[in-house]
């Protein structure tokens, strides 16, 4: 798909980060006048993602006959994304990174920064600095610098967003900022790419699978 904008323009876009179970077949945004069948994937006029259970033409999501509500990928699952605008040459103009600090088993938080909890143990406890429990992958904006307890080994890591990029279950959300785009010209291509580990690789970090979205983009002079 491809996007056109003057330079010195805001533009948000929205991802709807979707779990694809193997045997399930993406077509896009849903078509009214596509014949889907059994497995076929779609993305709503609602932004979140179908999957077909029986054989249509016509009969648009959230119509539960057709169509069952495909899982989100939760946010703790994301361990970084990175948003470039590159040139016809490859060199990236534009980057934009959110990644997640190395994992940390004690110290001082800083209050107004957000953590998540990438290995609970038993006894520790955050909710004097503002997590909402005690478990692994709770995420929360750190309200203090001590924990009640944080003597038992949990392992925290910060998530350090730029102010442009969102991230919540399900949904990605990236501002492309006017002062970036305001002396460019040309032809350029927005590439997302999405790191994300399965929740028995996200302390180690053993693996990680990465999901590169490539989109056109048009800017021209204001």
């Amino acid at each position: 798909m491809s996007y056109a904008l003057n330079s010195g323009e805001n533009l948000l876009f929205s991802f709807a980060l979707i779990d694809l179970a193997t045997g399930v077949t993406w077509k896009g945004i849903y078509d009214n006048t596509v014949a889907y069948v059994v497995n076929d994937a779609v993305l709503g006029s609602d932004n979140i993602g179908y999957k077909c259970i029986l054989a249509s033409t016509g009969h648009a999501p959230p119509n539960a006959t057709y169509w069952s509500v495909l899982p989100t990928i939760p946010a703790s699952q994301i361990v970084g994304v990175v948003v470039e605008l590159v040139d016809a040459t490859k060199v990236a103009k534009v980057t934009y990174t959110y990644a997640r600090s190395a994992g940390v088993t004690a110290g001082l938080l800083i209050p107004g920064s957000t953590y998540i909890i990438t290995h609970f143990n038993t006894g520790d406890d955050f909710t004097n600095v503002g997590a909402a429990s005690n478990a692994t992958n709770v995420t929360f904006v750190a309200t203090g610098t001590t924990p009640t307890d944080w003597t038992h080994g949990s392992t925290l890591q910060q998530m350090v967003f730029p102010p442009n990029i969102v991230l919540s279950d399900g949904l990605l959300q990236v501002e492309l900022l006017k002062g970036d785009t305001l002396l460019l010209d040309g032809d350029y291509e927005l590439r997302v790419t999405m790191s994300f580990a399965a929740a028995m690789y996200i302390q180690s970090g053993a693996q990680t699978d990465v999901l590169c979205l490539p989109e056109a983009m048009t800017i021209t002079p204001c």
